[in-house]
Protein backbone atom coordinates (compact mmCIF):
# COMPACT_ATOMS: atom_id res chain seq x y z
CA UNK A 1 0.00 0.00 0.00
CA UNK A 2 1.21 3.03 -1.31
CA UNK A 3 1.13 6.40 0.98
CA UNK A 4 1.66 10.20 -0.23
CA UNK A 5 3.39 12.75 1.52
CA UNK A 6 3.99 15.89 0.49
CA UNK A 7 7.01 17.20 -0.17
CA UNK A 8 8.55 13.60 -0.16
CA UNK A 9 8.07 10.52 -1.97
CA UNK A 10 7.62 7.39 0.41
CA UNK A 11 8.50 3.74 -1.13
CA UNK A 12 5.62 1.24 -1.50
CA UNK A 13 6.09 -0.51 1.28
CA UNK A 14 3.89 -4.09 1.15
CA UNK A 15 1.74 -4.95 3.66
CA UNK A 16 1.92 -7.67 5.95
CA UNK A 17 -0.19 -10.05 5.73
CA UNK A 18 -3.00 -10.32 8.57
CA UNK A 19 -4.33 -13.61 11.07
CA UNK A 20 -7.11 -13.51 9.17
CA UNK A 21 -4.98 -13.63 5.70
CA UNK A 22 -2.44 -15.63 6.92
CA UNK A 23 -1.27 -18.80 4.06
CA UNK A 24 -3.77 -21.98 5.25
CA UNK A 25 -1.77 -24.83 4.84
CA UNK A 26 -3.67 -27.53 2.26
CA UNK A 27 -5.45 -30.18 4.29
CA UNK A 28 -7.21 -32.91 2.81
CA UNK A 29 -8.77 -36.50 4.27
CA UNK A 30 -9.82 -36.80 7.83
CA UNK A 31 -8.06 -32.97 8.95
CA UNK A 32 -10.24 -31.50 6.49
CA UNK A 33 -13.00 -33.12 7.50
CA UNK A 34 -12.71 -32.87 11.88
CA UNK A 35 -11.78 -28.81 11.30
CA UNK A 36 -15.09 -28.52 9.15
CA UNK A 37 -17.25 -30.26 11.91
CA UNK A 38 -15.48 -28.93 14.70
CA UNK A 39 -15.76 -25.02 12.84
CA UNK A 40 -19.70 -25.59 12.28
CA UNK A 41 -20.04 -26.31 15.77
CA UNK A 42 -18.57 -23.49 17.18
CA UNK A 43 -20.40 -20.84 14.47
CA UNK A 44 -23.43 -22.81 15.90
CA UNK A 45 -22.89 -22.18 19.49
CA UNK A 46 -21.94 -18.36 19.03
CA UNK A 47 -25.15 -17.61 17.03
CA UNK A 48 -23.32 -16.14 13.96
CA UNK A 49 -21.84 -13.06 16.54
CA UNK A 50 -19.37 -10.38 15.09
CA UNK A 51 -16.90 -12.27 17.16
CA UNK A 52 -16.27 -14.90 14.76
CA UNK A 53 -13.48 -16.86 14.40
CA UNK A 54 -11.22 -19.32 12.19
CA UNK A 55 -9.45 -21.82 13.24
CA UNK A 56 -6.69 -21.41 10.73
CA UNK A 57 -4.44 -20.63 14.07
CA UNK A 58 -4.92 -24.06 15.52
CA UNK A 59 -2.82 -26.79 14.67
CA UNK A 60 -5.04 -29.71 13.28
CA UNK A 61 -3.39 -32.82 14.47
CA UNK A 62 -4.31 -36.42 15.02
CA UNK A 63 -4.29 -38.27 18.80
CA UNK A 64 -0.72 -37.59 20.41
CA UNK A 65 0.68 -34.55 18.67
CA UNK A 66 0.96 -31.25 20.49
CA UNK A 67 -2.01 -29.89 18.85
CA UNK A 68 -6.16 -29.79 19.72
CA UNK A 69 -6.86 -33.42 19.53
CA UNK A 70 -10.53 -33.52 18.03
CA UNK A 71 -10.53 -36.94 16.75
CA UNK A 72 -12.47 -38.78 19.39
CA UNK A 73 -12.83 -35.61 21.68
CA UNK A 74 -16.86 -36.54 22.33
CA UNK A 75 -16.01 -40.11 23.05
CA UNK A 76 -13.16 -39.26 25.73
CA UNK A 77 -16.31 -37.61 27.47
CA UNK A 78 -18.61 -40.26 27.72
CA UNK A 79 -18.24 -43.44 30.14
CA UNK A 80 -16.80 -46.55 28.85
CA UNK A 81 -19.45 -48.56 27.47
CA UNK A 82 -19.76 -52.12 27.47
CA UNK A 83 -22.09 -53.92 25.35
CA UNK A 84 -21.77 -57.26 27.17
CA UNK A 85 -21.46 -56.24 30.50
CA UNK A 86 -18.82 -56.82 33.20
CA UNK A 87 -18.35 -60.27 34.21
CA UNK A 88 -18.38 -59.59 37.74
CA UNK A 89 -21.57 -57.50 37.07
CA UNK A 90 -23.40 -60.52 35.99
CA UNK A 91 -21.89 -62.86 38.44
CA UNK A 92 -23.43 -60.54 40.90
CA UNK A 93 -27.24 -60.75 39.46
CA UNK A 94 -26.90 -64.48 38.70
CA UNK A 95 -25.88 -64.96 42.73
CA UNK A 96 -28.47 -62.33 44.01
CA UNK A 97 -31.25 -64.22 41.54
CA UNK A 98 -30.01 -67.86 42.99
CA UNK A 99 -29.98 -66.89 46.52
CA UNK A 100 -34.03 -65.41 45.96
CA UNK A 101 -34.78 -68.36 44.64
CA UNK A 102 -33.31 -70.37 47.61
CA UNK A 103 -35.21 -67.94 50.29
CA UNK A 104 -37.89 -68.68 48.16
CA UNK A 105 -38.41 -71.92 48.60
CA UNK A 106 -37.64 -71.32 51.91
CA UNK A 107 -40.51 -69.55 52.36
CA UNK A 108 -43.21 -71.62 50.40
CA UNK A 109 -42.10 -74.72 52.77
CA UNK A 110 -42.72 -73.10 56.13
CA UNK A 111 -46.07 -72.00 55.12
CA UNK A 112 -46.95 -75.21 53.63
CA UNK A 113 -45.79 -76.27 56.82
CA UNK A 114 -47.29 -73.81 58.99
CA UNK A 115 -50.70 -73.70 57.21
CA UNK A 116 -50.71 -77.95 57.98
CA UNK A 117 -50.46 -76.97 61.24
CA UNK A 118 -53.31 -74.89 61.66
CA UNK A 119 -55.20 -77.25 59.71
CA UNK A 120 -54.33 -79.90 62.08
CA UNK A 121 -55.29 -77.88 65.08
CA UNK A 122 -58.69 -76.92 64.20
CA UNK A 123 -59.86 -80.65 63.65
CA UNK A 124 -58.04 -81.87 66.90
CA UNK A 125 -60.39 -78.42 68.13
CA UNK A 126 -63.44 -79.37 66.12
CA UNK A 127 -63.36 -83.11 67.07
CA UNK A 128 -62.70 -82.41 71.23
CA UNK A 129 -66.15 -79.89 70.97
CA UNK A 130 -68.17 -82.49 69.75
CA UNK A 131 -67.39 -85.13 72.03
CA UNK A 132 -68.04 -82.80 74.68
CA UNK A 133 -71.44 -81.38 73.31
CA UNK A 134 -72.79 -84.96 73.35
CA UNK A 135 -74.77 -86.16 75.80
CA UNK A 136 -74.38 -89.60 76.44
CA UNK A 137 -77.50 -91.64 76.22
CA UNK A 138 -78.87 -93.42 79.27
CA UNK A 139 -80.32 -97.04 78.96
CA UNK A 140 -80.42 -98.00 82.87
CA UNK A 141 -80.86 -96.50 85.95
CA UNK A 142 -78.01 -96.94 88.62
CA UNK A 143 -80.64 -95.98 91.36
CA UNK A 144 -84.14 -95.00 91.16
CA UNK A 145 -84.68 -90.98 91.31
CA UNK A 146 -86.98 -90.00 94.44
CA UNK A 147 -90.02 -88.31 93.97
CA UNK A 148 -91.03 -85.72 96.71
CA UNK A 149 -94.15 -86.86 98.93
CA UNK A 150 -94.69 -84.25 101.25
CA UNK A 151 -97.03 -86.46 104.00
CA UNK A 152 -98.59 -85.55 107.76
CA UNK A 153 -100.55 -87.66 109.44
CA UNK A 154 -103.50 -86.63 112.14
CA UNK A 155 -105.02 -88.20 115.29
CA UNK A 156 -109.16 -88.74 115.71
CA UNK A 157 -110.85 -90.04 118.35
CA UNK A 158 -114.68 -90.85 117.75
CA UNK A 159 -117.70 -92.62 118.96
CA UNK A 160 -118.15 -95.00 115.88
CA UNK A 161 -122.19 -96.12 115.18
CA UNK A 162 -121.40 -99.29 113.06
CA UNK A 163 -124.71 -101.27 112.07
CA UNK A 164 -123.77 -103.82 114.78
CA UNK A 165 -122.15 -102.05 117.63
CA UNK A 166 -121.06 -98.85 118.60
CA UNK A 167 -117.39 -98.29 119.87
CA UNK A 168 -114.97 -95.50 120.83
CA UNK A 169 -111.92 -95.79 117.95
CA UNK A 170 -108.40 -93.95 118.47
CA UNK A 171 -107.20 -92.86 114.41
CA UNK A 172 -104.44 -91.98 113.06
CA UNK A 173 -104.92 -90.87 109.15
CA UNK A 174 -101.96 -90.35 107.12
CA UNK A 175 -102.58 -87.89 104.04
CA UNK A 176 -99.43 -87.70 101.14
CA UNK A 177 -99.67 -84.71 98.99
CA UNK A 178 -98.34 -84.48 95.48
CA UNK A 179 -97.40 -80.74 95.57
CA UNK A 180 -95.56 -78.42 98.02
CA UNK A 181 -98.11 -75.56 97.92
CA UNK A 182 -101.00 -78.22 98.52
CA UNK A 183 -98.95 -79.38 101.90
CA UNK A 184 -98.02 -75.28 102.80
CA UNK A 185 -101.93 -75.01 102.47
CA UNK A 186 -102.57 -78.17 104.56
CA UNK A 187 -100.08 -76.53 107.22
CA UNK A 188 -101.46 -73.31 107.18
CA UNK A 189 -105.40 -74.42 107.87
CA UNK A 190 -104.77 -78.10 109.63
CA UNK A 191 -107.52 -76.79 112.07
CA UNK A 192 -110.14 -76.50 109.46
CA UNK A 193 -109.27 -79.54 107.90
CA UNK A 194 -109.23 -81.68 110.88
CA UNK A 195 -112.85 -80.19 111.19
CA UNK A 196 -114.23 -81.37 107.93
CA UNK A 197 -112.50 -85.14 108.14
CA UNK A 198 -113.85 -85.52 112.03
CA UNK A 199 -117.37 -84.15 110.98
CA UNK A 200 -117.66 -86.72 108.15
CA UNK A 201 -116.29 -89.91 110.17
CA UNK A 202 -118.80 -89.12 113.15
CA UNK A 203 -121.46 -89.54 110.05
CA UNK A 204 -120.10 -93.03 108.52
CA UNK A 205 -121.66 -96.29 108.50
CA UNK A 206 -119.73 -99.49 108.50
CA UNK A 207 -120.89 -102.45 108.36
CA UNK A 208 -118.67 -103.11 111.70
CA UNK A 209 -116.04 -101.30 113.45
CA UNK A 210 -113.35 -102.61 111.63
CA UNK A 211 -109.81 -101.58 110.02
CA UNK A 212 -110.59 -102.88 107.03
CA UNK A 213 -114.08 -101.51 106.48
CA UNK A 214 -113.36 -97.85 107.80
CA UNK A 215 -110.09 -98.20 105.76
CA UNK A 216 -112.61 -98.24 102.53
CA UNK A 217 -114.10 -95.23 103.76
CA UNK A 218 -111.21 -93.59 103.91
CA UNK A 219 -109.81 -93.85 101.04
CA UNK A 220 -112.98 -93.75 98.66
CA UNK A 221 -115.23 -91.93 100.96
CA UNK A 222 -113.27 -89.38 102.53
CA UNK A 223 -111.04 -88.50 99.94
CA UNK A 224 -113.86 -87.60 97.45
CA UNK A 225 -115.48 -85.45 100.15
CA UNK A 226 -112.48 -83.50 100.50
CA UNK A 227 -111.96 -83.34 96.83
CA UNK A 228 -115.42 -81.23 96.53
CA UNK A 229 -114.83 -79.38 100.11
CA UNK A 230 -111.22 -78.54 99.84
CA UNK A 231 -110.10 -78.52 96.13
CA UNK A 232 -106.94 -76.48 97.00
CA UNK A 233 -106.03 -78.50 99.95
CA UNK A 234 -106.60 -81.99 97.88
CA UNK A 235 -104.40 -84.59 99.32
CA UNK A 236 -103.35 -87.49 96.69
CA UNK A 237 -103.49 -90.61 98.75
CA UNK A 238 -104.87 -91.40 102.47
CA UNK A 239 -104.41 -94.28 104.51
CA UNK A 240 -104.95 -95.42 107.98
CA UNK A 241 -102.14 -95.48 109.86
CA UNK A 242 -103.45 -96.55 113.06
CA UNK A 243 -106.58 -98.43 114.06
CA UNK A 244 -107.64 -99.11 118.05
CA UNK A 245 -110.60 -99.65 119.77
CA UNK A 246 -111.04 -98.58 123.29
Amino acid sequence: MSQEVPGKAVANIPAEPSAAQAPVESETGPDLENRSSLESSVSELQGGSSNSFLLNAFEISEEGNSGLPVKGLGEELLPPHNEHGDPEDRAGVKKFFSRFSAHKKVLLCSCGILFLCVLVGIAFTFRTSEKKNTIPIITSLRRPIPIPHYQDKLDFFILANAESEKSILSLSIEFEFQSNGAYQRFKDESVFFRDVVYRFLETGRPGKNSQKAWGQIIQHDLQEHLKTTLPHVYPERMRIDRFEKL
